[in-house]
């Protein structure tokens, strides 16, 4: 099992730049807890793809109707799980070293 690191928006997209100019994402898995919020995850998932287009994204989602987008693994949980069940879940999807822990559905817009 990896290491999760959770860090605020500058800091994830610095480490992930960091690991892309190193040849390196593919050894990180960013993992995205979400709670009724598609549209919002859409976009998150959309940004992280045109930056880093192979790393791996585990989303854990614990809405009434889990979303399921392509290309990301996404693990539907029961109903209002919380946080904490969404993170568990998600890291034991990880199958990379290390992985970087979204907090809330942050975007990084380009350009």
């Amino acid at each position: 099992m990896g290491v999760s690191i959770e860090l605020g928006l500058a800091r994830v997209v610095d480490a992930l730049d960091t690991a892309a100019d190193d040849g390196r994402c593919e050894q990180m898995t960013v993992l995205i807890k979400t709670f009724e919020r598609p549209a919002v995850l859409r976009r998150l998932v959309q940004s992280i793809r045109r930056l880093y287009p192979s790393l791996p994204i585990v989303v854990a989602d614990d809405s009434r109707e889990p979303i399921r987008l392509s290309g990301v693994e996404t693990v539907s949980l029961p109903y209002d799980s919380g946080i904490a069940a969404g993170r568990n879940a998600g890291l034991d999807r990880a199958t990379t070293t290390s992985s970087s822990t979204v907090a809330r559905a942050w975007e990084r817009r380009c350009g």
